[in-house]
């Protein structure tokens, strides 16, 4: 997922349990939309609400707007079988997580 820190070189990790309460997903999560420069008529950022908007300017540069979760891949992992309940009682309020990896100063392997 995209880490909103400007000096990030990095994504971030999430894991989400799906069976937990509160749980939702939407269709847009993960969409990118890049922008037509030239575009006759452009594309309203505001008809595709919750998508990653990408922006490329006159020199070049791409300036990109994300929402705060916005998965850039993601891998599903089906257990069976599994005591949905029991595993629920495990895992508490750690039902979603996000983490970043900090790379350790000074490590060869980390760089």
């Amino acid at each position: 997922m995209v880490d909103h820190d400007p000096n990030a070189t990095t994504n971030k990790f999430f894991k989400v349990i799906v069976n937990s309460d509160g749980y939702e997903e939407d269709w847009i999560e993960g969409l990118n939309v890049y922008h037509n420069p030239r575009a006759r008529v452009p594309l309203q950022v505001e008809m595709l609400p919750g998508a990653a908007h990408h922006f490329c300017g006159d020199d070049g540069q791409v300036t990109s707007f994300t929402p705060h979760f916005h998965p850039t891949s993601s891998i599903t992992h089906h257990h069976y079988p599994v005591n949905v309940a029991s595993l629920l009682a495990e895992v508490g309020d750690k039902t979603h997580m996000i983490w970043t990896v900090k790379s350790k100063e000074g490590d060869p392997e980390a760089e």
